[in-house]
């Protein structure tokens, strides 16, 4: 976490104490009270445990289950550890075609994107990743991209900001 406060503002978050667990926490703290269940953010953290399992250079190649969840050590209550990231951990590229390529390696990118979003201090809701649901909403009208058919990566830093991306955009079910 000492890395990723890097990405806070030094003078305004950093120097307050203020680090990336404490955000977690007050975005999860808003999912809680808005009905979502903390089954939700567990089912995560084991999915994404098992999802590790199989890849040979994740750095917590390890299952866990809903009591090693509920039992994990408290960062920033009531995120625990089986909530974070690990820091090296998380890579993503994903190629869609609407056809094979054999023999032929080039491949064109049609499309390159990024939001910029208020810092968290800033927002109404520390759990809104409005630049994020931006530019997904975005891609699904201009290119026709059906989420629920597709692979996308999320920001998962914290359990707490897949669920609130999901929820904005209307994927999670009705318990998350």
């Amino acid at each position: 976490n000492r890395f990723y406060t890097l990405t806070l503002d030094y003078e305004y978050e950093v120097l307050r104490g203020i680090a990336p667990p404490a955000y977690a926490a007050l975005a999860m703290r808003e999912l809680l009270r808005s009905g979502v269940k903390r089954e939700c953010f567990s089912d995560w953290a084991i999915k994404m445990h098992e999802n590790a399992v199989s890849v040979p250079h994740a750095m917590l190649r390890f299952r866990i289950t809903r009591d090693s969840f509920k039992d994990a050590q408290v960062l920033a209550d009531p995120v625990t550890l089986y909530d974070s990231f690990a820091l090296g951990d998380g890579a993503a590229a994903l190629v869609l075609s609407s056809s094979p390529n054999p023999g032929d390696s080039h491949v064109e990118v049609v499309f390159s994107g990024s939001e910029v979003g208020l810092p968290a201090y800033a927002r109404d809701r520390v759990s809104d990743l409005a630049a994020s649901r931006r530019l997904l909403r975005y891609v699904v009208e201009k290119y026709g991209v059906d989420l629920r058919r597709s692979a996308v990566e999320l920001h998962d830093s914290y359990t707490v900001y897949p669920i609130a991306m999901l929820r904005d955009l209307g994927y999670a079910d009705e318990r998350c």
